[in-house]
C-alpha cells in the first residue's frame, strides 16, 4: 500500500491542476488557429541560447483544451505561457534533435545552431511565453517573449499543399491528428505516398494502446512533391533534391534518419490539423528517428519498417525511452544515473515511486535478473536507455528495445495512453 500511495497522490494533483485549464482555454485563445513560434538554438556542449526569428499564424490548431496543460512534466524543454493577468495558460514539454547533438562528440568542434518551432492556440490577448531547459531535473529559464498576437509582424503566408486524409472520420475537434509528411516522393509518386500512409496507419491501429481509440484519431497526409526520389545518404555519397530534405547519417551514425530544416517540415505540415508530425521516407533503407513532441521520421519501405515506425513514434508521442543497452549508439551524457530520468518508462531508481511501483506483482525481486523466468513479468531490469549499469527498464523485451518485441511493455503502454487521453478529451484515472 504505501508503494501505491504516492502514485494515486502524483495522479489525483495532476488531474486537479490538469482541470484548472478547462476555463481558461476558450477565455484566452482562438481555439480555431494557432500561432507558431520559429526559434534557434545555439550553442556548445555546455551552454545554448535561443533567439527568436518569427512569428506565423497557421489555419489550424488541433490540440484539445485538456492538452493546454500538460499533468506531468515530460521532456527537456518547457513552454509556458501567461496572460497578462500572469496566470498560466499553457504548459507543454518537447525534446530536440539540439540536445541530443550536445550529448555526441560533435561539440568539440565548435557551436551549432538548430531550427525549432513550436506553435501554440493563438492568444487573444498579449502574452508572455518563457521558454525553459531541465537542469538537474528543474526547469531554468532560457529566454522569454512577450508576444501582441495584433503586431503586423505576424506572418500570413498561403499554404501551397493540400491535406489528404487517409485513416478517420476528419473531424479534428477532441482526436489525435497525425499528419504524415511524404519526403522523397515525386509527382507521380502520390498515389504511393497514400498506400504508404494508410499502411503504417493501419499497423498503428493494430497496436495497443491505439487499438482502443481508433476512432478517436486521424491520420493526414501532405504530399510536396520532391524532385528526385529516395533520400541523402552521406555516406554513400548520396545525396537527392527532395522537399524536406531528409538525411541518414544525422550526428554522425549511420542509420538515423531525420530532417533538420525544421521550419521547412512546419510549413508543409501546415495544410492540415495536426498534434504530431510524422515524417515518411521514400526509401528501402533501414533507419529512422524520433524526438520527443518534435517529429518522427521513418523509411517507408525494406526491412522491418512498420515496426520501426512505431518505435520512433514511441519516442515522438509518449517521451519513451530506449530501452536498448550494448548499443552502437554514441551518446557521451545521454543520461545522469544520479537523478531520477524523466521518461516514464526507465528509472534509476533514485525516485522510482514516481514510476511504475503499482504495476509490479506482489513479492517480484527489484531489481528483477534478466532471467527467463520472469520474461512476461513487469518487473525493474537493469539496462536501458544505452547503458548496461545504473538505469532499469520494465520488461525483459519491448517494442522501446527490439523489433522482435510483439509489442509495447505495460509500462509504455500506460505512458502512451495518458497522452492518447488527453489528446481525445477523455478523462485520465
Amino acid at each position: 500500500m504505501n508503494r501505491v500511495f504516492p502514485f494515486l497522490l502524483i495522479i489525483f494533483t495532476s488531474i486537479l491542476a490538469h482541470s484548472l485549464s478547462f476555463a481558461q482555454g476558450q477565455k484566452d485563445f482562438d481555439l480555431d488557429r494557432a500561432l507558431r513560434i520559429d526559434f534557434i538554438l545555439t550553442g556548445e556542449k555546455d551552454w545554448q541560447k535561443a533567439g527568436i526569428l518569427r512569428l506565423k499564424e497557421e489555419q489550424y490548431w488541433s490540440g484539445t483544451e485538456q492538452s493546454l496543460i500538460w499533468p506531468f512534466q515530460y521532456g527537456t524543454y518547457q513552454i509556458e505561457v501567461y496572460n497578462d493577468s500572469n496566470e498560466l495558460i499553457l504548459k507543454q514539454g518537447f525534446s530536440t534533435l539540439f540536445e541530443e547533438w550536445q550529448s555526441t562528440g560533435l561539440p568539440r568542434d565548435g557551436a551549432a545552431s538548430f531550427e525549432q518551432s513550436y506553435s501554440i492556440p493563438y492568444p487573444k490577448g498579449d502574452v508572455l511565453v518563457k521558454l525553459l531547459v531541465r537542469n538537474n531535473n528543474k526547469f531554468e529559464l532560457l529566454n522569454s517573449w512577450s508576444i501582441d498576437p495584433d503586431a503586423d509582424n505576424i506572418k500570413q503566408e498561403p499554404v501551397n499543399q493540400e491535406a489528404i486524409l487517409i485513416l478517420g472520420d476528419g473531424d479534428y475537434r477532441n482526436k489525435l491528428d497525425l499528419v504524415f509528411l511524404a519526403d522523397g516522393y515525386t509527382e507521380s509518386e502520390l498515389k504511393k505516398a497514400k498506400k504508404d500512409a494508410r499502411r503504417f496507419g493501419k499497423f498503428l491501429f493494430r497496436n495497443a494502446p491505439f487499438n482502443k481509440y481508433r476512432r478517436d484519431i486521424n491520420i493526414w497526409l501532405v504530399h510536396k512533391p520532391s524532385i528526385e526520389s529516395g533520400t541523402d545518404e552521406p555516406c554513400k555519397g548520396v545525396f537527392k533534391k527532395t522537399a524536406l530534405g531528409s538525411s541518414f547519417n544525422t550526428l554522425n551514425l549511420k542509420r538515423y534518419l531525420s530532417v533538420e530544416e525544421f521550419f521547412k517540415v512546419k510549413d508543409v505540415a501546415a495544410a492540415a490539423p495536426y498534434d504530431f508530425i510524422l515524417v515518411m521516407v521514400n526509401t528501402k533503407r533501414y533507419g529512422g528517428g524520433g524526438v520527443f513532441n518534435h517529429f518522427s521520421v521513418f523509411s517507408a519501405d525494406g526491412p522491418s519498417a512498420e515496426k520501426v515506425f512505431l518505435h520512433e513514434f514511441g519516442h515522438h508521442f509518449g517521451g519513451l525511452a530506449d530501452e536498448y543497452f550494448n548499443s552502437e549508439v554514441t551518446y557521451e551524457d545521454m543520461l545522469d544515473t544520479t537523478i531520477e530520468p524523466w521518461q516514464p518508462n526507465i528509472t534509476t531508481l533514485v525516485d522510482f515511486d514516481s514510476k511504475w511501483p503499482h504495476l509490479i506483482s506482489e513479492g517480484l525481486p527489484v531489481p528483477t535478473p534478466r532471467i527467463a523466468k520472469f520474461e512476461n513479468y513487469t518487473g525493474v531490469f537493469e539496462g536501458g536507455a544505452y547503458l548496461n549499469k545504473g538505469v532499469f527498464s520494465p520488461a525483459m523485451d519491448c517494442r522501446m528495445r527490439t523489433n522482435k518485441a510483439r509489442h509495447f511493455c505495460t509500462v509504455c503502454q500506460a505512458a502512451l495512453e495518458k497522452m492518447l487521453l488527453i489528446y481525445t478529451s477523455q478523462n485520465i484515472e
